[in-house]
């Protein structure tokens, strides 16, 4: 089974629900897996607002720049919320050629295309293809943190899994450089102005997925 999910979307919450209720521990994509790499096992697909996931983003490259990508660091100490919002140019791996240690968690593709050149437009074109292309089964992640029980027996239908043990809450910080994924935390960082922008570029999609402003 795959997990497949943009950054900083309560993709390892979802993975610890379906190894404690399912047995089955899932793998984990962010971009999408080829064929390949597929080999038969189900896709899963895990939706965040796309605000909680920016603020999430913004503090986890703020947090872990210097250990998972070591030439951006310098690049978000200067940079506030709202110039992260509107997309900034980062050094790529080519342009820095002296660096050491390439990291294997964090994707050349992601870096060049999207995560910070547009980053509102990565998420939305990576929740399309995933859901709406693809059409791969997917999960709300306020659903899951709210009514587990409720999304497990709905994947359990769905997948035509059984159950080994009954659904709970997880309370527990899990993944790599965690952080309590608490829903609407955006507020704590997005300006009005930010929010209108947001709007403005994901609103479609955002009442699609049925969040509201």
């Amino acid at each position: 089974m795959i997990v497949y999910s943009h950054r900083r979307s309560g993709t390892h919450l979802l993975i610890e629900h379906i190894y404690h209720c399912f047995g089955i521990k899932p793998k984990k994509f962010h971009l999408e897996p080829n064929e390949k790499q597929k080999n038969n096992n189900r896709v899963i697909y895990i939706v965040r607002d796309g605000r909680d996931v920016l603020n999430s983003c913004f503090h986890w490259w703020n947090d872990s720049g210097e250990s998972r990508v070591c030439f951006i660091k310098d690049t978000f100490n200067q940079l506030s919320f709202s110039q992260y919002l509107r997309g900034v140019e980062v050094p790529t791996y080519r342009e820095k050629r002296d660096f050491v240690g390439q990291p294997t968690n964090v994707h050349p593709i992601e870096m060049q295309t999207g995560l910070f050149r547009d980053p509102i437009q990565y998420w939305i074109d990576h929740i399309t293809h995933g859901i709406y292309v693809k059409q791969y089964p997917w999960v709300r992640f306020e659903n899951l943190v709210n009514n587990p029980e409720r999304v497990m027996h709905v994947l359990s239908d769905v997948l035509n899994l059984k159950m080994v043990r009954p659904p709970h809450r997880i309370d527990k910080l899990v993944g790599f450089h965690p952080r309590k994924g608490k829903i609407g935390d955006h507020k704590n960082l997005f300006t009005q102005d930010d929010l209108d922008y947001f709007e403005q570029r994901a609103g479609d999609l955002m009442t699609k997925l049925g969040y509201e402003s």
